[in-house]
């Protein structure tokens, strides 16, 4: 397994010197929502925001692959209904480590201009997580997984070194662990990033 792993890397950095090669920056603002199996709760998207950097090697004219890796601050509020007369509402804060795969394919490509759309595999870290009921914070009553797996789609734009990306982003793995009811929860991320190309 290590040798395979140590061989593909290889392969990738050989790549590199073959391939059209970029290297960048880019930030951007999410709205996240945890969507679960709870009848009683309804969830609904917060603000947070994205930083990190990506690279970019093309595969050829049109396809290309993007490695990223991101912090991301997520934040989604639930409203819990208690016996139909009291609503308890509380928001939850995570930060994140998000390591995306994408693979992309250039609709239209211009010298200074092109159009892209992208999918694939999304690995993330839960770094922590707060949560706040009623303006009072509190140690979390869930607990969350560490680790989470993903699943990205979007479009994007390059305008020179400027590029824009508009994102999708489903959460395959359960997001709650070790819950006495058993609830399931799943994040759904909408994101829009911009960023710089320095090489």
């Amino acid at each position: 397994m290590k040798k395979l792993f140590v061989t593909a890397a290889l392969i990738l950095v050989a790549s590199v010197g073959f391939a059209q090669f970029n290297l960048g920056v880019k930030a951007g603002l999410n709205f996240s929502k945890l969507s679960t199996d709870i009848s009683e709760t309804k969830e609904s998207m917060k603000p947070g925001f994205d930083a990190g950097l990506f690279a970019r090697v093309g595969l050829g004219t049109r396809l290309y692959l993007q490695p990223e890796v991101l912090y991301s601050f997520q934040s989604f509020k639930t409203e819990e209904d208690i016996s139909g007369a009291t609503v308890i509402s509380g928001k939850t804060n995570t930060h994140n480590l998000l390591i995306p795969v994408l693979l992309g394919f250039k609709l239209y490509d211009a010298k200074l201009l092109n159009v892209r759309v992208f999918l694939g595999p999304s690995f993330g870290i839960n770094l922590g997580d707060k949560q706040t009921i009623e303006d009072v914070d509190t140690p979390s009553l869930a607990s969350f997984n560490v680790m989470n797996v993903a699943g990205d789609i979007g479009l994007g734009i390059d305008i020179a070194m400027i590029t824009l990306d508009l994102k999708y982003s489903y959460g395959f793995t359960n997001a709650y662990k070790d819950r006495v009811d058993k609830a399931k929860g799943h994040n759904n991320l909408f994101s829009l990033g911009i960023g710089w190309k320095f090489l």
